[in-house]
């Protein structure tokens, strides 16, 4: 027997789902204006072509975009990092208290203070019914070990087929940013000098971001994946077997929610209900 389904929308533990909510969406914003910064020097083809100006002047009116583009990213980062670890380790709360776990003492990251958990509930202006069920569909019926494994696997198969769309995203973006400007080069008959601080500069950065941001969804998501499917078949062996693997699963989980590479929110809306409905049916035939 399990009480999850139950302890989970307690409203302490509801408030702990409004805090990590609320620090993820702050973290996105300002991993979007990172992505931003580093994207300044891509617009300065089109920018030059509207303002000949720019051209004539290129390595004036050019090297403060690549300055800024650079360097302020890695400023935003140390923000973009205390959000994420405060609101993994908010999360990492709520699953240790509703699956009734002791936090790892071999954790880098304390517990969240509750002041910072109040101060962060107190922010989120979400939908709170979204919060209600976190874990949907685990019956009552199920032994407390295996219904916690099957609450890890719904949270690594979710963010897992999360990463594997965005991941493509990035891929596609990726190489149309390089097969545009080479195709560009030539319509614009550009010799080398040309082609490369007019065009292959300014668009270096949105080609590693690309590739960077799908090499680590990519590596993420195929390891989320497989623990997945060991998942799965650690569900048909005796209860016994589970404990022992439980604590495990949760520090990959809690080191996992720590990476700086996130999903949009808008990707998150787009996939929840598609996920939800897919966990929703394979609980209800477990």
């Amino acid at each position: 027997m399990n009480n999850i389904a139950e302890r989970q929308n307690y409203p302490e533990n509801l408030q702990l789902l409004y805090a990590q909510k609320q620090l993820y969406i702050e973290a996105k914003h300002i991993s979007n204006a990172r992505t931003a910064l580093s994207l300044l020097t891509a617009f300065y083809p089109f920018a030059a072509l509207l303002l000949p100006v720019m051209s004539k002047y290129e390595w004036i009116t050019f090297m403060p975009l690549l300055i800024v583009s650079l360097v302020f990213p890695f400023f935003l980062a140390r923000f973009e990092k205390n959000k994420v670890q405060l609101a993994a380790s908010i999360q990492e709360k709520f699953d240790t208290t509703v699956f009734e776990m002791e936090w790892n003492p071999g954790s880098k990251l304390k517990r969240p203070l509750d002041e910072q958990i109040e101060l962060a509930a107190d922010r989120f202006t979400g939908d709170k019914e979204k919060m209600l069920d976190w874990y949907s569909n685990i019956p009552a019926t199920l032994s407390r070990e295996e219904a916690i494994l099957r609450c890890q696997k719904a949270n690594l198969f979710w963010d897992s087929e999360q990463r594997s769309f965005f991941m493509r995203v990035y891929l596609v973006v990726g190489i149309i940013a390089i097969l545009v400007p080479f195709v560009w080069g030539n319509v614009m008959n550009y010799d080398m000098h040309h082609f490369t601080s007019r065009i292959f500069i300014p668009i270096l950065p949105l080609v590693q971001l690309c590739f960077e941001k799908y090499t680590a969804h990519r590596r993420l998501s195929e390891k989320q994946a497989k623990l997945v499917q060991e998942i799965n078949e650690q569900l048909g062996q005796p209860v016994s077997a589970h404990e022992a693997l439980l604590r495990l699963h949760q520090d990959i989980i809690f080191e996992n929610r720590q990476e700086l590479s996130l999903v949009p929110e808008k990707i998150y809306d787009f996939l929840r209900p598609k996920l939800e409905k897919t966990m929703k049916s394979v609980n209800e035939k477990s």
